[in-house]
């Protein structure tokens, strides 16, 4: 009888220990971060005399934008500095759900800087796809 007894205490005892065990993971389970998505997605371009502006909302054009940042890959600090080069100019700013924003700047083909940091160099060819893309999709 002592022996029923024990194995009853240690089968209560496991039951216990396992339905504490799983309230406390949704006791201590850290508040999930709010999805932030981009919205739209600003653009102008400028190049001497030539002034133009994109704004995208439809999904396709704003993910083929988004995967142009995501593949450029910045990288090392320019030897000159890109604020007096002619040529050139773009700022893409992405609008986030939250309210929130990212600012890309690209100059001559050559630099980019991302939310006022410092200037990197990018590879030419890559940031001639930028003109490529925005030449074949119309703004929304």
């Amino acid at each position: 009888m002592k022996l029923v007894k024990s194995i009853c205490a240690i089968f209560i005892l496991s039951l216990l220990c396992s339905f504490l065990g799983g309230c406390m993971h949704f006791v201590s389970r850290p508040a999930e971060a709010p999805v932030r998505v981009v919205t739209h997605i600003n653009i102008t371009y400028e190049n001497g005399n030539i002034h133009t502006q994109r704004h995208y909302e439809d999904a396709g054009k704003m993910k083929q934008v988004l995967n142009y940042l995501r593949l450029i890959d910045p990288y090392g600090r320019p030897a000159v500095d890109p604020e007096i080069i002619g040529g050139s100019h773009f700022h893409i700013e992405l609008a986030y759900s939250d309210g929130s924003s990212k600012i890309y700047r690209q100059k001559a083909d050559r630099y980019m800087q991302i939310d006022g940091g410092d200037w990197k160099t990018i590879d030419p060819t890559r940031a001639e796809e930028l003109s490529l893309l925005l030449g074949q999709m119309e703004s929304d």
